[in-house]
C-alpha cells in the first residue's frame, strides 16, 4: 500500500478512549453520571475535533498532533466541568473528606483478658495511638472518608475470653482517585485499655499507618506492607507496669517502608522478618536499662534494604548469607567482594551483655546496614 494512502482518522479514537474512562469512573462511584449532562452542553467542540480531523487525517504526522491536542482538550474540558460542578468531583477529593463514621467497643459491652486487633487499610492514613490512662472505651474510632464505597467497618467476636476486632476498609478501586488527587481518607483509633494484653495485625497497602503504642500491654505484632508505609513506637512499660509486653514481632515488606522503634522496651525475644524491594528499619533502643533476654531475629532481603540499630547494652551476633548484596557494619562492608559470601560479626559484648540480639539474615541482592553501640 502507498504510504498516501494512509487515513486513518486518530480523533474519533481518542474521544472513544476518554468516553470509556468516564463511564468506567461512573461505575465505580469516582464520578458523578450527572457530568455527563454538563458535557453535552459542548457537542458542537467534538464536531470541530472532527472535522478538522478529516480534513488533516492524510498526514501521520498531523493526524497524532490531532489526537495529541484532541486529548489535552477534552481532558481539561472535563477538568474544568467536574470542577464547575462544586461536589461529586475531583475537586471534594482534594479537600477535606466530607464523611464522617464513628465507631466505639466499651467496656460495659465487652469484658476480654485479651484483644486482637486486626487493621486492614487500603490507601488511607490510619493513625493508632495509646490512651495513658484506662478509658471507658477498649477501642473507639474515627473516619473520614470521601466516598460510601470506601466506608470502614468494625467487626466483634468473642473467642473464648479474647475479644477479637477487625477494622478494614475497601480495597476496590475506590482508594485509588484520592490517592491521586491527595485527599486520602483518614482514621484514627484509640486504644482505650493499656492494662489489657494486646495483639495488632496492621496491614496496609498503598497507605500509611502510624502506631504510637505508648505502654499498652501489646503481646503480638504483625505488620504487613505492600507499597505504603507503616511506623511502630514502643515506649517504656514504666514502673510498676505488670503486664509488660509481648514476645513476637513479624513484618512483612513489599515495595513500601517499615520503621519500628523501641523494641529494646519490650519483652519481645522473636523478630521475623521478609524484605521485597522495600525498606525496613528496626531500632532496638530503650529507655532506663534493658530487660535480661535473648533475641532471636530471622530475616529475609530481597532486593530492598535492612537497617539495623543496636545501642550500648545489648549484644549483637550477626550471621549473614549474602548472594549480590552487601552488608555494612558501622559503616564498614563485610565479607569478600565475590557474589555469594558469609557474614559472621560479634560485638565485644556479646557473651557477656544481659541482654542479646542474634540475627540470622539472607540478602538476595539488597542491602544490610547495622549500627552498633549508639
Amino acid at each position: 500500500m502507498a504510504s498516501g494512502g494512509y487515513r486513518r482518522d486518530i480523533v474519533g479514537p481518542v474521544l472513544l478512549i476518554l468516553a470509556g474512562i468516564l463511564l468506567l469512573m461512573n461505575t465505580t462511584g469516582m464520578l458523578p453520571w450527572a457530568i455527563w449532562g454538563e458535557l453535552v452542553r459542548f457537542w458542537p467542540v467534538l464536531i470541530i475535533l472532527w472535522g478538522i480531523g478529516i480534513i488533516f487525517g492524510q498526514s501521520r504526522a498531523i493526524g497524532w498532533a490531532l489526537g495529541s491536542a484532541a486529548l489535552i482538550g477534552v481532558v481539561a474540558l472535563v477538568v474544568w466541568t467536574i470542577g464547575s460542578m462544586g461536589s461529586g468531583g475531583f475537586a471534594e477529593f482534594g479537600s477535606e473528606p466530607k464523611l464522617r463514621q464513628s465507631f466505639s467497643v466499651s467496656s460495659s459491652e465487652y469484658d476480654p483478658a485479651a484483644v486482637r486487633l486486626t487493621v486492614d487499610v487500603a490507601a488511607a492514613d490510619t493513625y493508632i495511638t495509646a490512651a495513658p490512662a484506662a478509658t471507658g472505651q477498649i477501642v473507639s474510632a474515627e473516619a473520614k472518608y470521601h466516598t460510601e464505597a470506601s466506608k470502614p467497618v468494625l467487626s466483634k467476636m468473642m473467642v473464648g475470653s479474647t475479644l477479637e476486632l477487625r477494622y478494614a476498609t475497601s480495597k476496590t478501586p475506590h482508594s485509588f482517585w484520592p490517592l491521586v488527587w491527595n485527599g486520602k481518607d483518614v482514621h484514627r483509633l484509640e486504644l482505650g485499655r493499656p492494662d489489657l494484653p494486646t495483639a495488632l495485625d496492621l496491614s496496609v497497602a498503598a497507605g500509611r499507618i502510624e502506631a504510637e503504642l505508648g505502654r499498652t500491654a501489646v503481646t503480638d505484632v504483625t505488620i504487613t506492607v505492600g507499597g505504603g508505609t507503616a511506623l511502630a513506637r514502643f515506649a517504656s512499660p514504666g514502673d510498676g507496669a505488670a503486664l509488660g509486653y509481648g514476645r513476637r514481632l513479624k513484618f512483612d515488606v513489599g515495595a513500601g517502608t517499615v520503621d519500628i522503634s523501641g523494641i529494646g522496651n519490650t519483652q519481645i525475644t522473636s523478630v521475623d522478618g521478609d524484605v521485597g524491594s522495600g525498606t525496613a528499619k528496626l531500632d532496638f533502643g530503650y529507655e532506663g536499662s534493658p530487660a535480661a533476654r535473648r533475641i532471636e531475629g530471622r530475616l529475609e532481603v530481597g532486593a530492598g534494604t535492612l537497617v539495623v540499630n543496636v545501642p550500648r547494652g545489648i549484644g549483637l551476633a550477626l550471621v549473614a548469607d549474602v548472594g549480590a548484596g552487601s552488608v555494612y557494619v558501622n559503616g564498614s562492608k563485610q565479607g569478600g567482594r565475590s557474589v555469594g559470601s558469609s557474614v559472621t560479626w560479634e560485638s565485644p559484648d556479646y557473651y557477656s551483655a544481659g541482654s542479646t540480639l542474634r540475627l540470622t539474615v539472607h540478602v538476595g541482592a539488597g542491602k544490610i546496614e547495622v549500627n552498633t553501640g549508639r
